[in-house]
């Protein structure tokens, strides 16, 4: 979600409609997302690819709010609010034909210029 610009104004989705933050990887789900600087690379709840997504700010600071909240056992919600210009996401990972795979807890490797993360069978 991209925070308004105005007060009294609504957050707008920075995802495409079709899209949900959410991954199935740990049974229970585990993180669905990370950023560094102006990118996010998020688990799409529908494929369980993990696509690459730019969101720069609109000329000034970029900020972030990030809350990670467990419901009962079975669900892992992430919230993600971003203040940024929005872009297409870009898929990471093959398309298998289906959530044969899951991602999550993805790290950004600055050193190594990488991204590392947990992937699952199912």
């Amino acid at each position: 979600m991209r925070e308004a610009d105005k007060p009294g104004e609504e957050p707008t989705d920075i995802t495409p409609k079709e899209f949900a933050v959410r991954t199935t990887a740990q049974e229970y789900g585990g993180g669905a997302f990370t950023i560094s600087g102006d990118t996010v690379i998020y688990s799409n709840y529908k494929d369980q690819r993990l696509y690459k997504q730019s969101i720069k700010s609109k000329g000034r600071m970029s900020y972030y709010l990030l809350i990670n909240c467990y419901f009962s056992l079975f669900f892992f919600f992430n919230l993600l609010i971003v203040h940024a210009v929005d872009s297409s996401p870009v898929p990471l990972t093959p398309d298998y034909g289906g959530p044969v795979v899951s991602y999550a807890d993805g790290v950004f490797d600055l050193r190594f210029n990488r991204f590392v993360t947990v992937m699952e069978g199912r």
